[in-house]
């Protein structure tokens, strides 16, 4: 899969081109699984071999992965079928990139993969120590320190091919987009609930969201352009629709708070006095932010939450008052279990309540592979599942990640960045990458992939 490379100037970035080759190969593979839906398994392996061949290759893997998971079981009839294979994807693609550390001296982002390697590290010595399902906690923490790695790493390895990225990424969007657009006038499109539109899509709330990075990223990029393409401005024009058609409020904040943050933020850099040389925080003011921002979660994180779903999930009155209820008694259960293990937590990515330990799965020889939770805004499902040890140290590893970001991206990969974080206000996903966590975490590298010769 070839594509363009590109330096990026760093007040203006490559418009984006829809790479044909890719969209084609990808309509085949979902033809053939249309047609014989039996063949997941084998396709599933197939990426997983594609993904040892290097680091291009491990990223281009991981998104056709997402979008294999995540198809509306109303159209493609594998949905489900071959999903334990996506731990094989990972670990090949992880592999690879260990292989070439390893034997072929290959680089990685050392800084942000270091925090990576504490975090991981922390959370699986206070899953020994204090998880009500350590093996469940530990293989989650894992599997989130090998996709996060894998994602950074890959990026990192090709980052002279960065308008490559946007292409690759603005070429899935495209073909989601026209795969779902059709289903609109078809009940398949409705499959989930009967009111949101899911499109190609396994629900409102997965289409929805995941259209918001990349639709705010052309909205930034079409407002701040010299030149208007017909195609970009057709594309921004149908995710907007699809965001609207969803009726997911999590996707309405995550595009229109990541264009008046990423705004705001390009304004105040233009507006800032000459760089200094000395950092304008010091060490000691960010470990003060640390702390603070940990005791406000500590002391407000119940009434943040509350403020924050009572908008998200706002429908008719009756559903509103009912969906409330519920998030208002999840919260309730999650600073409950907070406060019986304030230091460590319950457990990384086990459930609030006993009741919920109804759904493991195993693979092979009996290894868990998956207990999929729903937990809401992030800040309190961090403090219930690891305590202040861990929000703090994932408080630090984002400063380290965001950082970056904030001070030199252009303001499309700002925004796509700042969409992806809002995405967890509606559902942590952050630590997800079984499901939309993966897409999101990719675009993530992306953003920081931008500024990777600042970083490093």
């Amino acid at each position: 899969m070839q594509g363009v490379t590109a330096t990026l100037h760093p007040e203006r970035i490559e418009a984006p081109v829809l790479l044909v080759k890719p969209c084609m190969m990808l309509c085949g593979i979902l033809a053939v699984l249309k047609v014989v839906p039996v063949l997941v398994s084998v396709v599933m392996l197939g990426l997983a071999i594609y993904a040892w061949r290097g680091a291009k290759e491990s990223i281009q893997a991981l998104s056709v992965m997402f979008l294999l998971l995540n198809l509306n079981p109303a159209v493609f009839y594998f949905w489900g079928q071959g999903a334990s294979l996506r731990w094989l994807i990972l670990g090949s693609a992880f592999g690879r990139l260990v292989a070439d550390a390893i034997l072929s001296n290959r680089k990685w982002p050392f800084k942000v993969n270091m925090q990576l390697l504490l975090y991981a590290a922390v959370i699986v010595i206070l899953s020994a120590i204090s998880s009500r399902l350590p093996a469940i906690s530990i293989f989650k923490a894992v599997a989130f320190f090998m996709g996060a790695v894998t994602i950074l790493t890959g990026f990192y390895r090709t980052r002279d091919e960065q308008a490559y990225w946007f292409s690759w990424f603005f070429s899935v969007f495209v073909l989601m987009l026209c795969l779902s657009l059709p289903l609109y006038f078809s009940a398949a499109g409705f499959f989930t609930n009967g009111r949101g539109f899911q499109g190609i899509l396994n629900h409102p709330q997965t289409l929805g969201p995941v259209t918001a990075p990349l639709t705010a990223a052309l909205t930034m990029w079409v407002f701040r352009s010299e030149r208007q393409s017909i195609i970009h401005l057709a594309v921004l024009c149908a995710g907007l629709f699809v965001i609207y058609a969803s009726q997911s409020r999590t996707a309405l904040l995550m595009y229109t708070a990541s264009l008046l943050v990423a705004g705001v933020v390009v304004w105040m850099r233009r507006r800032a006095p000459v760089r200094r040389k000395k950092p304008l925080f010091p060490v000691a003011v960010k470990l003060l932010g640390v702390l603070t921002m940990a005791l406000l979660l500590v002391s407000q994180g119940r009434v943040i939450d509350d403020k924050v779903q009572q908008f998200l999930l706002k429908k008719s009155e009756t559903e509103e008052s009912l969906s409330f209820q519920v998030r208002s008694s999840m919260v309730a259960r999650q600073m409950a279990n907070f406060e019986t293990q304030p230091l460590t937590g319950i457990g990384f990515g086990v459930p609030s309540s006993v009741d919920d330990w109804v759904s493991l799965s195993t693979g092979f020889l009996g290894i868990p592979t998956g207990f999929p939770v729903e937990k809401g805004f992030l800040p309190s499902a961090v403090l219930e599942e690891t305590g202040l040890i861990g929000a703090s140290l994932l408080i630090v590893l984002l400063f380290t990640l965001v950082g970056p970001v904030l001070k030199k991206a252009t303001a499309p990969y700002l925004a796509i960045l700042l969409a992806c974080m809002l995405a967890n206000t509606g559902e942590m996903v952050f630590f997800s990458f079984g499901g939309a966590g993966l897409y999101y975490w990719l675009l993530i590298g992306l953003s920081y992939n931008s500024v990777i010769p600042c970083v490093e």
